[in-house]
Order: structure tokens, then sequence, then C-alpha cells
């Protein structure tokens, strides 16, 4: 190889590392860019996992408020069943009693006929009174029921919305990153 040749070949190799180099620091450059915009990317994962912890939490609050609201329900509704079932039982052993005493004592029976009517007005008026006070009862848990379930639709609306704001700024972080990868792929490929 003469000296010309030589110094042609280094001055060839001195511009292709030039070249190199110059290529390794735009790749420098915008690796450290990528690595801003993951760390970034990171940060606001973390905030998301965080809001839905904070979700989670007020859902199992929510979830334990219900199963509360179950348990009387079932222990209301458990309590009014015994009720019934004890009226019922004095009803049943009340008629058998007037039925034995109507076969043994016919002498007795005007008498018995208005003693008889007498209770039974009573027990009418008692059962007038159970019944309005149960329908009441009824009335004013359907109204919180309503209520309820109202206040629950409105805060998964929110809950709703505040998700909704946060799609777009996602989706525009995803489209930056997209743009800027391209724009890496362009530079790198001349």
């Amino acid at each position: 190889m003469t000296a010309d040749q030589y110094t042609e070949l280094v001055e060839f190799l001195a511009r292709k590392f030039d070249a190199i180099e110059h290529r390794l620091a735009a790749l420098e450059v915008s690796h450290e860019a990528m690595r801003d915009d993951i760390r970034a990317l990171a940060e606001g994962q973390a905030v998301i996992v965080a809001r839905l912890d904070r979700l989670e939490t007020r859902l199992d609050r929510l979830e334990a408020r219900m199963d509360r609201l179950e348990t009387r329900m079932d222990v209301f509704e458990n309590e009014t069943r015994e009720r019934f079932d004890g009226i019922e039982a004095r009803m049943d052993r009340f008629e058998a009693e007037t039925r034995e005493r109507f076969d043994a004592i016919e002498a007795r029976m005007d008498r018995f006929e208005a003693e008889t009517r007498e209770r039974f007005d009573a027990i009418e008026a008692r059962m007038d009174r159970f019944e309005a006070e149960t329908r009441e009862r009824f009335d004013a848990i359907e109204v919180r029921m309503d209520r309820f379930e109202a206040e629950t639709r409105e805060r998964f609306d929110a809950i709703e919305v505040r998700f909704g704001r946060f799609d777009p700024d996602f989706g525009t972080v995803i489209l930056d990153h997209e743009r800027r990868l391209r724009t890496l792929e362009r530079s790198g490929g001349s």
C-alpha cells in the first residue's frame, strides 16, 4: 500500500468515525429523551394505580355498608315473619278454642257471640294498625333505597366523568411518544 492510499484510507476512516460519533451522539440524546418519557409515563401510571386503589377502598366501604343494610333487612324480615307466625298460631289456637266452646256450650251462644265479635273487632283493629305500620315502614325503606340508589348512581357517574377526563390526556401522551419514535426512526435511517 502506498503512502497516498494509506493517507486516503486514514481520511476515509476518520470521516466514517466522525459520522459514527455524530450518529452515536444523536442516539444518546434521543435515548435520554426516551428515558425521560418512560419515567413520566411510569409516574403517570403510579398516579392512576393510586387513584384506582382509593376507588377500590371506597367501593369496599360501600359494599360493607350494603352488607350491613342487607343484614338489617334480613333481621327485619325474620322478625316480621316471626310476628306473623305468632299471630297466625294465636289465631289457630283461638279458632280451636272457639270451636270447642261452641260445641260444648250451646246455651251461652248469645253472650259468647257478643264477646267473640268484640275480640274480633279488637284483633281486626290491631291487624289494621299492624298493616298500616308495616306499610309505612316499607314505604320509608323504599324511599331510603331510592335515595341510596340515586346517590350511588351519582357517585359512579362522577367516577366515569373523572376517568373520561383522564382518557384524552393518556391518549395524547401515547400519540406524542409515537411521533417521537417515528422521528427517531427516520433520523436513524439516514
